[in-house]
């Protein structure tokens, strides 16, 4: 078992909330709300139950890079479930994978690999251009004068630079505009009738709204409040179900040795879109209608299914998939977990 403290507490209080393109880890190495407490007792508990003696593990979960922070933060999560039920879960045994090898009596019961899933790169990339701004919109533009701020960016040939232009353009325009009691709005205000102005440079342009606080609104006084409320707007296809299907075919391999025992692929969902139809669209396969019949079926393409060349189910080595949401590591009792089992596997 390991012995140092993963995250120790904090000597600076920060109360504040974390940029959005902060690295993640500062909520354990730098924040000191209540709920970062609980998170850095709850983590730096889960990791003195794993065996890490060349501290790569942790390694991992200082990262400053978020998907490695997070990647690493789900396989904790799920070493902690395991160990729940069992006393001999081994990471990585012989320096290979599977992520974990579960063992009762010295004999091997179980084997669990773990995937995260994250946000389409495509919107993903768009969320961060994004949130650069809003942070140094944050940062330099306080809600002193009563207003939110929305911003869209509808055109930009690069990155839109230099940010503190775009904050300069944003706090000029709210600097001009009335006290927002003094606003005649319509009682069913839409978003075309608040306050707006066109920032254009460098073959950039952005569009913003300016949003009026209710009378005495808290955010005027607190020196911790945000400006911009909202994220961007994305448009496409939902295809949360079938990237997921994809990377639960990337990990059902027989790269693995299981010595016929039980495998099970736990996925951990971080893209909010990914609701539970998506998931079972990508196990078990789209929903389709039978002409004729009225009958609502499932196609035979989900991860589960039916191979109709050979006639067999596919994935056949994979007996589960553990499929864990809305976890946060300050509440994790309230995280979702469920294991949908496959109807077609090899091995239980």
């Amino acid at each position: 078992m390991t012995a140092s403290i993963l995250f120790p507490e904090p000597t600076v209080p920060r109360t504040s909330a974390l940029g959005r393109v902060e690295p993640a880890v500062h909520w354990f190495t730098e924040s000191t709300r209540s709920e970062a407490a609980a998170s850095r007792a709850a983590v730096n508990l889960w990791y003195r139950e794993l065996d890490d003696p060349g501290g790569r593990f942790a390694q991992r979960l200082r990262s400053e890079t978020d998907v490695d922070h997070y990647q690493a933060l789900d396989e904790l999560h799920v070493h902690h479930l395991l160990r729940s039920g069992h006393d001999d879960v081994r990471y990585e045994e012989g320096g290979v994978g599977p992520d974990f090898r579960v063992y009762e009596g010295g004999e091997l019961v179980g084997a669990v690999e773990v995937l995260s899933l994250f946000e389409r790169a495509d919107w993903d990339h768009e969320q961060r251009r994004h949130a650069r701004l809003a942070d140094e919109l944050d940062r330099r533009v306080p809600p002193t004068a009563g207003y939110f701020v929305d911003f869209e960016i509808e055109r930009c040939e690069r990155e839109p630079a230099p940010p503190d232009r775009f904050a300069d353009f944003v706090s000029r325009r709210i600097a001009q505009l009335p006290d927002p009691q003094d606003l005649r709005l319509p009682p069913d205000v839409r978003r075309h009738d608040l306050p707006s102005a066109q920032y254009e440079h460098d073959g950039c342009r952005i569009s913003v709204r300016f949003i009026p606080m209710r009378a005495g609104a808290a955010a005027r006084r607190d020196p911790d409040a945000r400006i911009v409320g909202m994220g961007p707007i994305t448009g496409g296809m939902v295809n949360s179900g079938l990237r997921l299907r994809d990377r639960l075919v990337s990990k059902a391999g027989s790269r693995y040795e299981l010595a016929g025992a039980p495998f099970l692929v736990a996925a951990c969902i971080h893209d909010f879109l990914c609701s539970d139809d998506q998931v079972l669209d990508a196990l078990y396969g789209g929903e389709v209608v039978v002409v004729g019949l009225g009958q609502l079926v499932r196609r035979q393409d989900g991860f589960f299914g039916i191979d109709p060349a050979r006639r067999m189910g596919r994935n056949t080595r994979v007996s589960a998939v553990g499929v864990i949401s809305r976890f946060n590591p300050w509440m994790p009792e309230d995280a979702d977990v469920a294991v949908l089992e496959n109807p077609y596997a090899g091995i239980p």
